[in-house]
């Protein structure tokens, strides 16, 4: 009788599940990727390099009498530039719900940004005295520094 009588264990209330791991914003992912490939193809479409008799001469396919139209029908920075900062407000706003201080968030950001820069910088840097010494000519070296 006094199993009927008795009160039921009260179970502890369960631990506060961790926050949910907020997803990536796809929409986003694919402007910034549009983005850096529109970025990439201007680059690769815009100039025009000539070496002729150890001279490089350089021009820009937009100088062709009305291809400028292609400069207000692809005005792609705006867009990089949008995409860029809307991925990081949404990458602030997590770390803030997360409890990150905005300091160690800039720290992370500009580490993850510096990182890719070493390697480039050690290439860059020492290539066009590398292709002096190879014997590639100054002024094709200079054209290709102004750029």
């Amino acid at each position: 009788m006094t199993v009927l009588l008795d009160r039921p264990a009260v179970a502890a209330p369960a631990p506060p599940a961790p926050p949910a791991i907020a997803r990536r914003d796809h929409f986003i992912d694919l402007l910034r990727v549009a983005g850096m490939a529109l970025v990439v193809l201007q680059h690769w479409t815009i100039p025009v390099l000539d070496y002729e008799d150890g001279r490089l001469t350089t021009g820009n396919a937009l100088s062709t009498p009305g291809v400028w139209v292609v400069t207000w029908l692809s005005q792609v920075m705006p867009l990089v530039f949008f995409a860029g900062g809307a991925a990081n407000a949404i990458g602030f706003t997590r770390a803030r719900r997360a409890g990150t201080a905005a300091p160690a968030w800039q720290a992370v950001r500009l580490r993850r940004l510096a990182w890719p820069l070493l390697p480039l910088a050690a290439v860059w840097i020492p290539l066009p005295q590398l292709l002096l010494s190879l014997g590639v000519p100054a002024q094709p070296l200079e054209v290709g520094g102004r750029g």
